[in-house]
């Protein structure tokens, strides 16, 4: 059965660039469309920096600074994931589409899979 679209969850971490890789060998084999998502989510790092500065250890100030830092952080991974999908998409000749989701991805990839992507038809056999 041949595939019309492929949805990869896609984030910084090598296991989430291997999928990248693999979702676009996929959606070249079937000729299909390739959705990469993007949620942003804080890294182990990025928590412990922000719980740090939310306990009271650093400034207002210092914490909205954090705050916009690790916007930075996150945007830049989004970039590097985008062009990544690009050069992908270059040297397997598929279409893809980039979508970036803000919430948690364990609810958000599932939501996304069911709202927007044809699931296939399996004719149930009707007992008489």
């Amino acid at each position: 059965m041949a595939l019309k679209d492929v949805l990869a969850h896609v984030d910084p971490s090598e296991a989430g660039k291997r999928r990248l890789c693999f979702a676009c060998d996929l959606a070249a084999r079937h000729g299909a469309r390739l959705t990469a998502l993007y949620v942003p989510e804080y890294s182990i790092d990025q928590q412990h920096r922000l719980r740090s500065a939310e306990l009271g250890l650093a400034s207002g100030e210092r914490t909205a600074a954090l705050n916009r830092a690790i916007r930075r952080e996150l945007d830049e991974d989004a970039d590097a994931l985008r062009s990544m999908l690009a050069q992908l998409q270059q040297s397997h000749a598929i279409e893809t589409v980039w979508r970036s989701i803000e919430g948690h991805a364990y609810k958000v990839v599932p939501q996304y899979a069911r709202s927007t992507l044809p699931l296939p038809c399996v004719p149930r056999r009707i007992e008489t």
